[in-house]
């Protein structure tokens, strides 16, 4: 294995309190009640139309584009700084990148942009060969990512390896998914947004970013 690909929201930080503000405040100018924090947790993880639609199911398409609107705004602006980083998360990948000469990827459906920024703030842009946000195409004259198996298969492309080459850390059941769909190994990071049942929780998984260390070691060997 030569690289780890690794979520953002739910596995590098709980970014939960940020998005759901910007979300509440999106709901507000659009006069739409919206769902509380619990519920609007488990389901961090899609881009944030498919939330919307899934826990607003009677909004109409013209409300929706409102909505999104107004929430990339708010979020963009200030709501993004709005976060807490998970323990270890340095220490972590630094072990790891000494010890299994591992590479790292970020695929995240967060934008490029505010995805650098944060990796820059918490200073671990050097671990990372490349940061992929749900509009990376967006600067090639390509369109915003529609899922997170076209996102890593993108990856991959461009750093010409194959699926067996890498293993996705994330902490959602559709991050599970989309890993299947495309041949790759996938890691459940339970601590973060989703709530696993043993009939969904993969072989591989962790309970805090330290055992990623025991995890891939197991892999390796």
């Amino acid at each position: 294995m030569k690289y780890l690909f690794i979520d953002f929201d739910g596995t590098l930080a709980d970014s939960s309190e940020g998005i759901y503000k910007s979300f509440c405040s999106a709901c507000y100018e659009c006069k739409i009640k919206p769902p509380k924090l619990q519920k609007f947790k488990n389901e961090i993880g899609p881009p944030i139309q498919k939330i919307a639609v899934k826990l607003l199911p009677n909004i109409k398409e013209f409300e929706l584009n409102k909505l999104t609107k107004i929430f990339r705004n708010d979020y963009d602006k200030e709501s993004y700084k709005i976060l807490k980083w998970y323990p270890r998360v340095n220490e972590t990948l630094n072990i790891l990148k000494r010890y299994y000469k591992l590479n790292f990827v970020l695929v995240s459906n967060k934008p490029t942009l505010l995805c650098k920024r944060l990796i820059r703030e918490k200073k671990l842009e050097n671990y990372f060969d490349l940061i992929i946000g749900i509009d990376f195409k967006l600067k090639v004259g390509g369109k915003v990512f529609s899922n997170k198996a076209e996102a890593l298969n993108y990856s991959l492309k461009k750093l010409k390896i194959e699926p067996n080459e890498a293993i996705y850390l994330g902490d959602t059941l559709s991050d599970k998914k989309n890993c299947l769909k495309i041949g790759m190994k996938f890691i459940a990071a339970t601590y973060g947004f989703y709530r696993w049942e043993k009939d969904n929780l993969p072989e591989n998984y962790i309970n805090d970013f330290s055992e990623l260390f025991d995890v891939i070691r197991s892999l390796i060997n």
